[in-house]
């Protein structure tokens, strides 16, 4: 006798974050990727009840193969080894919330803040909190005195001139 099992046993993304959270009663299933991942090309691995197949909008989900949208919940048809008995599952895929920078600690090499020196230099140093923050990128620039200073991209100051500036 042929299966009526409609199950989808196991889930996941390449990537994702934890695992996936299965709700057999509702027939849901919750993905979550990292921050700004892109959800419109991704390929899902799982399993299904024995000799079980899924569909999405009539295509066949081949796991580990089959790409999909996944920017809106997808529709798994899951039909039974039967042929007869069907069970539509929803699966969504959602992004991390963002880690924002909530701190930037600004010292320098030597622990001064001044160049004392014509062409001195001074190596600023940028540590960005909390240590997960998805977006650690650092600008560097001159305020205000770009007359007497300039900055490169690594946090390097060059005194070029006599006064002040804030970087």
């Amino acid at each position: 006798m042929a299966s009526t099992e409609t199950d989808i046993i196991s889930y996941n993304i390449s990537n994702q974050i934890g695992n996936a959270i299965i709700n057999n009663s509702e027939r849901t299933i919750l993905v979550t990727m990292p921050y700004n991942t892109a959800l419109n090309m991704l390929t899902a691995n799982f399993q299904l009840s024995q000799g079980a197949k899924a569909t999405v909008n009539d295509v066949l989900q081949t796991s580990g193969v089959t790409i999909n949208n996944f920017t809106t919940p997808l529709i798994y048809k899951v039909t039974a080894q039967d042929n007869i008995t069907t069970n539509e599952w929803t699966i969504t895929v959602q992004n991390k919330d963002a880690v924002l920078v909530n701190t930037i600690n600004i010292t320098s090499s030597t622990g001064n803040d001044f160049i004392d020196v014509m062409s001195g230099t001074l190596q600023l140093n940028a540590e960005v909190l909390p240590i997960d923050a998805d977006n650690k990128n650092i600008t560097w620039s001159v305020k205000t005195g770009s007359e007497f200073a300039e900055i490169n991209q690594n946090g390097l100051v060059t005194a070029i001139g006599n006064g002040t500036a804030t970087i």
